[in-house]
């Protein structure tokens, strides 16, 4: 994962503010700068901020995607389910799915799920042994997940494919990944935009690619 991670949330207002970790960080001196403690305390405040909100419906399942092909999430979709394990002692499954494409099985997804670490998981969409069901019931599949994990974390396709505003439909919100490499600012907000015409909750923001000092106009302008 690239070291300038930097992560907003949605502080209800439909708005995506800095996250106070990263504030502090900022004004640090670079030469006391820790990459690595950085990044994990970048997760950690949007785990707490993502799923630990005090609301009606609880958040349980969240798509994180890229801005383009070129931005990786699955590091910072482990990352993430790391945090939440051990933030919340819970069972926490990683969903890689392909709209479509997938095989719903009549066992337990649990009995296919590969462990990635203590309580977390990962469970490939088309991973399925025994009885099969006909692919393309998406609401269905996440469903199952929803009922065997108590949390889980979707590895959505590029945010700007009709597939990913399908299966973020059907999650509780999205977490978009913009790369200071490859993400235009334009794209990104074309892609709001769009996710604000088809009703999907943007939950927060992750700045990937980029060393200090770290540019804000592209997570404070989502």
């Amino acid at each position: 994962m690239s070291a300038g991670l930097v992560v907003g949330v949605n502080d209800g207002s439909g708005r995506v503010s800095e996250s106070a970790s990263a504030k502090m960080q900022v004004s640090t001196a670079t030469r006391e700068w820790n990459s690595q403690r950085f990044a994990r305390d970048q997760i950690r405040g949007l785990v707490r901020q993502v799923f630990m909100q005090n609301v009606p419906q609880p958040v349980r399942q969240v798509i994180f995607s890229g801005v383009g092909p070129e931005v990786e999430i699955g590091d910072i979709c482990r990352l993430v389910g790391k945090a939440l394990t051990e933030e919340r002692e819970a069972e926490v499954a990683i969903v890689r799915v392909e709209p479509g494409l997938l095989e719903r099985c009549q066992e337990s997804l649990k009995a296919t799920a590969i462990p990635l670490e203590h309580k977390l998981w990962l469970l490939e969409g088309k991973r399925c042994s025994g009885n099969l069901a006909p692919a393309g019931d998406l609401y269905s599949y996440l469903g199952a997940v929803r009922a065997e994990f108590q949390y889980s974390i979707v590895l959505g396709s590029p945010a700007d494919s009709n597939a990913m505003m399908e299966a973020a439909r059907f999650c509780d919100g999205l977490v978009l990944v913009v790369s200071a490499l490859h993400t235009r600012r334009a794209a990104a907000l074309q892609i709001k935009r769009t996710m604000e015409e088809v009703g999907v909750r943007l939950m927060g923001t992750v700045l990937t690619d980029r060393e200090f000092p770290i540019p804000q106009r592209l997570y404070r302008s989502l």
